[in-house]
């Protein structure tokens, strides 16, 4: 899918072994991207999701790289935790009930904290309801992080619903590619206010 763009990437600019970082399991479809000398830990808050994901599908089990998943709350757990990351992948907001504490300024300062010098993050913000890009954009900007974003809008199957990506680097330079293929900087988006543990204005990402 578009947002593996940044695994692709990834592939070609840094060699074998590559730590992959995912919040949000699912059926564990990012599994089946990876390379045999790669690693995933996927982060789950919901218990029900991992058995799911485990009885139902063969992304986990099928994997060509190392696969783990930690159940619990994905903040708390990279706050625990020191490991880093090559690409952290976040895809936890197509639900009606946004995650807040995962998209504030100190969460995504998290995320960068726990990326290799030059790691990427990813997020998928797609969502029915809210269009989380323009707040995104906001807290981006309070951190001084540069980023560019993508929409896949046109040419969807029957069954496929537009899609939102955000990737997100230490330095710009690091993103450089990703303009070559069409994704564009977050400037070319409407701002809004910065998100934040203290405050976060969900009625303002409504997408009405």
């Amino acid at each position: 899918f578009v947002g593996l763009a940044a695994h692709g990437e990834l592939h070609r600019a840094r060699p074998a072994p590559r730590r992959l970082g995912v919040v949000g399991l699912g059926v564990g479809a990012a599994a089946g991207h990876l390379a045999p000398s790669d690693e995933a830990r996927f982060f789950e808050i919901d218990p029900a999701v991992v058995e799911l994901a485990r009885a139902h599908f063969t992304y986990l089990s099928a994997a060509e790289g190392e696969v783990s998943v930690q159940v619990g709350d994905a903040r708390l757990s990279l706050e625990r935790e020191e490991a880093r990351y090559d690409l952290l992948f976040i895809d936890a907001f197509s639900g009606d009930a946004i995650p807040t504490h995962l998209l504030t300024a100190e969460a995504i300062a998290l995320y960068v904290s726990r990326l290799e010098y030059d790691g990427l993050l990813l997020l998928h913000v797609s969502n029915r309801y809210y269009d989380l890009r323009p707040a995104l954009r906001g807290t981006l900007a309070l951190l001084d992080l540069p980023a560019m974003h993508v929409a896949r809008t046109r040419d969807l199957a029957t069954d496929q619903d537009p899609s939102q990506y955000v990737v997100v680097a230490r330095y710009p330079e690091r993103l450089a590619p990703f303009g070559s293929r069409g994704w564009a900087p977050m400037s070319s988006l409407p701002a809004a206010s910065a998100w934040t543990d203290d405050h976060a204005n969900v009625l303002e990402a409504l997408d009405m």
